[in-house]
């Protein structure tokens, strides 16, 4: 396994996680979702930087909590997921979904103004809701996609299975 992980602070908040946690939970779901190589880059910023990546890439002036890039444009080993295929249980979600890419390069800009705006309205505190929005950027650099109502209730199923796992079960 190749992973190469950076982790750059331009915004300033306490509860954001150091470089070591990051790096520990992002080779932990790519470990365990048997990715092999992996280049990616995470950037903490605040609001305003933010909404300028959203205008300028996506045409929005809006906020947002996380924006991943996927910079892997051709890939040998890409697979489909088949959002069709309803799951019974979480459990089978994980079975059957993992893993579609095994080699990712990617960016994931994070929020932290975001997250600590939001951090009490769904219970978490802002260092875990940092964490989720990691998850959430990663998830989207390995394929996944939220665009579509299937294919968000499978990447939210992974979403909440490591955010649970790897930050709930830690803190």
């Amino acid at each position: 396994m190749d992973y190469e992980i950076d982790v750059i602070y331009e915004a300033e908040n306490d509860f954001l996680p150091d470089k070591k946690c990051v790096q520990a939970l992002i080779s932990a779901i790519l470990k365990e979702h048997g990715a092999v190589q992996v280049e990616i880059s995470i950037a903490f910023v605040n609001d305003a930087e933010i909404i300028e990546l959203n205008r300028r890439f996506f045409n929005k002036s809006t906020t947002t909590d996380v924006i991943a890039f996927d910079l892997l444009e051709e890939r040998e080993d890409i697979q489909t997921i088949d959002y069709e295929y309803v799951p019974e249980s979480k459990t089978e979600t994980l079975a059957n979904y993992k893993f579609i890419n095994k080699t990712a390069e990617g960016e994931i800009i994070v929020n932290a103004d975001q997250a600590g705006k939001v951090s009490g309205e769904y219970g978490n505190t802002a260092f875990q809701e940092t964490m989720l929005y990691i998850i959430h950027g990663l998830l989207h650099i390995l394929g996944y996609d939220d665009l579509e109502t299937k294919a968000k209730n499978v990447m939210w199923i992974f979403q909440d299975y490591y955010f649970e796992k790897y930050v709930i079960a830690h803190d």
